[in-house]
């Protein structure tokens, strides 16, 4: 079953590949675009999520970011957790601060490109399952590709290669994600994205989580935008299933 929404997950990815309005990489999607908030310019994202896994998990965050240069930006995210499990459990997460550094505009031949950094702190009580315990430090290269086809339909293509040090005895996490968006009109956009992440290249497929999301974000108006999406673990080391949603502000 799993290999089967895999290969339709990746159909669909390139589908849209093939088949390509301009916008940045949004909520829902995980994957990042190459785009900063404007200068002085501010974005508030507030956001909901359920994953249906081993303890199943609901997340409420709040990401701010600002513009701080005209191609720099800065954010903090602070997320507040449930975990349902034999003790149910919620309280603070991981508050995570980041940044990102739009170096390179996108020309006919060259993708846009990005580099971006966050540190993840260890709010969140460990012993409850709410945090990791331990530091995390991140570097994600990113790129942004506006593809065209005959039909005159364009898509936003993305990709992120992301490495991330953990300060403990913990291995070493390296993450990857391919996004798409397909602005079907001026207000409805949807997008899709394959993302994962290994501690290492070897061992088994399932022991490292792989998920394909589906999803759209809808714009009230130029300064609020709501999203939906769903994401389906491919390999067993993913949840079940992830709903996403949630509202963006920007001023």
């Amino acid at each position: 079953m799993r290999e089967k929404l895999f290969k339709t997950g990746l159909i669909l990815i390139l589908y849209l590949l093939a088949f390509p309005s301009v916008v940045f990489a949004v909520r829902p999607l995980s994957t990042d675009d190459a785009g900063t908030v404007g200068r002085m310019h501010f974005e508030i994202e507030s956001g909901f999520e359920y994953a249906d896994a081993t303890n199943n998990e609901s997340t409420w965050a709040t990401a701010l970011k600002y513009g701080l240069l005209e191609k720099l930006d800065i954010a903090i995210e602070i997320p507040y957790q449930y975990i349902n499990n034999c003790d149910d459990e919620d309280g603070l997460g991981d508050i995570t601060f980041s940044s990102k550094y739009h170096f390179l505009e996108e020309t006919e031949g060259l993708p846009a490109m990005a580099i971006s950094s966050s540190i993840k702190t260890k709010t969140g009580n460990d012993d409850k399952n709410l945090g990791t315990g331990e530091m995390d430090y991140s570097a994600t290269a990113i790129l942004t590709k506006e593809l065209d086809n005959i039909t005159g339909h364009k898509i936003i293509a993305h990709l992120n290669l992301g490495y991330t040090y953990t300060d403990k005895s913990h291995d070493d996490i390296f993450s990857y994600g391919l996004a798409v968006e397909y602005p079907f009109n001026n207000r409805l956009n949807l997008v899709g994205e394959l993302t994962g992440e290994t501690t290492n290249f070897e061992g088994d497929f399932n022991d490292n989580p792989f998920a394909a999301l589906m999803g759209f974000n809808y714009a009230f108006s130029e300064l609020l935008r709501f999203d939906f999406g769903m994401s389906v673990g491919i390999s067993e080391a993913s949840p079940d299933y992830t709903i996403i949603t949630g509202l963006t502000l920007s001023f």
